[in-house]
């Protein structure tokens, strides 16, 4: 078992699903389990075995009965409908969780990031009552946009609200057009 507390953890619940596997299929013992473990890398005691064995049927998703081989008991643990269950819905995580670190295959993941990123959408598609221009709304035309922008909503507008000086200092243009479109009598788009 990994010295890591992490890697620990990961490595006992798939302790746990190499358990309900084999126990799904058919009856298992504890010496049996072990060697299986072994062979797939796992390094455990008895004394992690059967508490694992015992909390398993503690939560009902293994059942147990003795059996006397040989002269000798041994315990046999086989899974019961709620193990199945949760082997059932283990297994279409686990699959996921392979496709995804193993096969690469995370296109889901990019869709919902891509559905999360905020997109810009013109005027013309918003929904509700168009809105009246207001004074300034022709620094989006400067921008080469169509959204109307209105006090407060943008960055630059409310730092035009706060410092009308400090505004004109920075867009000396958008405040020519302005006054340009308001000498010739166009007035604000």
């Amino acid at each position: 078992m990994a010295d890591d507390p992490v890697a620990r953890h990961f490595f006992n619940g798939f302790i746990r699903l190499h358990i309900l596997y084999h126990a799904a299929k058919e009856p298992i013992y504890g010496a049996e389990i072990t060697e299986e473990l072994v062979r797939h890398g796992y390094r455990l005691s008895q004394g992690t075995l059967y508490p694992t064995l015992h909390k398993l049927q503690e939560l009902g998703y293994l059942n147990s009965r003795t059996e006397v081989i040989a002269g000798k008991q041994r315990r046999y643990y086989q899974a019961t409908e709620a193990g199945r269950r949760v082997l059932a819905d283990a297994r279409i995580k686990l699959r996921e969780l392979v496709g995804e670190i193993v096969e690469d295959e995370d296109d889901a993941f990019h869709a919902l990031r891509r559905k999360r990123q905020p997109t810009k959408s013109p005027a013309s598609a918003r929904k509700g009552p168009k809105r009246k221009p207001e004074p300034f709304s022709l620094m989006a035309r400067v921008r080469g946009t169509t959204e109307i922008v209105s006090p407060g909503t943008d960055s630059e507008s409310s730092f035009m609200n706060l410092n009308p000086i400090g505004f004109a200092l920075r867009h000396p243009i958008t405040i020519m057009v302005g006054i340009a479109a308001l000498i010739v009598g166009v007035g604000w788009p």
